[in-house]
């Protein structure tokens, strides 16, 4: 794919730097999976007129254009709730390990500060004790996402300990960065009801604060506990991976329901989803230190829109912005096609999304969890980017292997919860809290 053409939809509004969409190509690391699913005939098999239904999702949209008559659903949804004291309280700079000694006397060498590395025990330079500048905190880096650093913090004097997410060093402080992560941190504040959705405790500027993933190596996330129970299929396991299955579409659905609590609500007389997560994958699904699984970075979420002048509040949708195959739905794919010799078109989706993406996301989420496989193949992803995102645009399903014809309870119960959220049609697809009923 031509790294290029993947910001065909930038805008001030909606910017996400060519680099992201190119670091996205190469998606998610596991253990070697069968890439050969793609290729075979999937089930269950999509018929013509289903095949040309979905063709039509790149030129039609029963849902309305996003103009200036679409506004915001609710108040929440335009503010932000900074709690910057808590971060000033914590000195991460000085409490990493590297960086958490320097001498009292501040004495500058070369115009800068001199520091040391943590020690052991205290350490005499030149008859001088290095005193830590916090005895309260200590952090350590836990990994990069795309826009920042994660950091686990633990409070010595209050035996907790959270993680924190700061801008990495290398991004610009732009506009459009903060107010993706504005949107992030208002998301996970209205969500704190929801047990299946990551709690914030605090958000300042670039930066959140949020509870902290269970570390034990291998079950930190959706994606790697699914891995490491790739062939266990003894009965305890299925039966957790239904309850697992169970809780996480409970936690999308919670964010489907996020409430409007305003005037619009009432004279609606309904409640429409006013959050698309827009990014639901296994590595987004945290599992607590409680075992729960919650989901996590709502840095590319989209609030929901709707036209307040039309008679029934119609609701306007949101573009399209990224397209990578692996995880997202067909109405969200770049169609390709050769014309004439080695001269490739390329069709970018006109149809406007929903939170129906979500529900798609979520089918593939699961199918992870019960197959410990990537739905639509592991291996060679940036060669292979353009014939599985026509896949997936012409609706077709991956292969679920030997659970195909399971018989065990568990598995047939997550095999059709995957079958109902892969529906193609965004129109007839089911919601999150529908499958969420058919596994409890």
């Amino acid at each position: 794919m031509s790294k290029k053409r993947v910001v065909f939809y930038m805008d001030i509004d909606n910017i996400m730097l060519s680099n992201m969409a190119e670091s996205m190509i190469d998606g998610f690391e596991s253990h070697t999976n069968d890439s050969s699913n793609t290729s075979k005939t999937l089930q269950p098999s999509t018929s013509s007129q289903e095949y040309q239904s979905n063709i039509n999702i790149h030129s039609n949209s029963k849902m309305n254009r996003h103009t200036d008559s679409c506004k915001l659903m609710a108040k929440w949804q335009t503010m932000s709730f900074p709690t910057c004291n808590s971060f000033h309280e914590m000195n991460i700079f000085s409490s990493s390990p590297t960086l958490s000694y320097f001498d009292p006397y501040r004495q500058r060498k070369d115009d800068g500060l001199q520091f040391y590395q943590f020690p052991k025990e205290d350490i005499i330079d030149d008859g001088q004790v290095l005193l830590p500048i916090s005895e309260t905190y200590s952090s350590r880096i836990l990994g990069n996402g795309w826009f920042r650093h994660a950091w686990e913090v633990s409070d010595w004097s209050h035996d907790t300990t959270v993680a924190i997410k700061t801008l990495r060093l290398e991004r610009d402080f732009l506009h459009e960065y903060h107010e993706l992560h504005r949107r992030d941190a208002v998301a996970m504040e209205r969500l704190t009801a929801s047990p299946y959705v990551m709690d914030i405790y605090g958000y300042c500027g670039q930066s959140a604060l949020t509870e902290l993933a269970f570390l034990e190596k291998g079950v930190d996330n959706l994606y790697r506990l699914s891995v490491s129970l790739r062939g266990n299929d003894t009965p305890y396991v299925l039966k957790s991976k239904l309850q697992i299955a169970a809780m996480t579409s409970l936690g999308v659905a919670h964010i489907h329901n996020a409430g409007l609590d305003n005037d619009g609500a009432e004279r609606s007389g309904n409640n429409p989803p006013a959050i698309a997560h827009y990014d639901i994958n296994p590595r987004n699904i945290i599992i607590s230190k409680s075992g729960k699984p919650k989901v996590n970075d709502f840095n590319v979420a989209e609030f929901l829109t709707w036209d307040p002048a039309t008679k029934s509040q119609q609701r306007c949708g949101f573009e399209s912005r990224l397209h990578e195959p692996w995880w997202r739905a067909p109405e969200e794919m770049i169609l390709y096609a050769n014309i004439t010799g080695n001269k490739m078109i390329e069709v970018y989706p006109k149809t406007m999304l929903s939170e129906k993406v979500d529900v798609y996301s979520l089918g593939n989420t699961l199918f992870v969890l019960l197959t410990g496989m990537e739905p639509r193949g592991k291996e060679h992803k940036a060669q292979r980017f353009k014939n599985v995102s026509n896949i997936v645009a012409h609706g077709e399903y991956p292969s679920f292997g030997k659970y195909s014809n399971s018989t065990d309870p568990a598995v047939e119960a997550i095999r059709q919860a995957i079958l109902l959220c892969l529906q193609p049609d965004p129109n007839i697809r089911t919601s999150a809290m529908e499958i969420a009923k058919r596994l409890l």
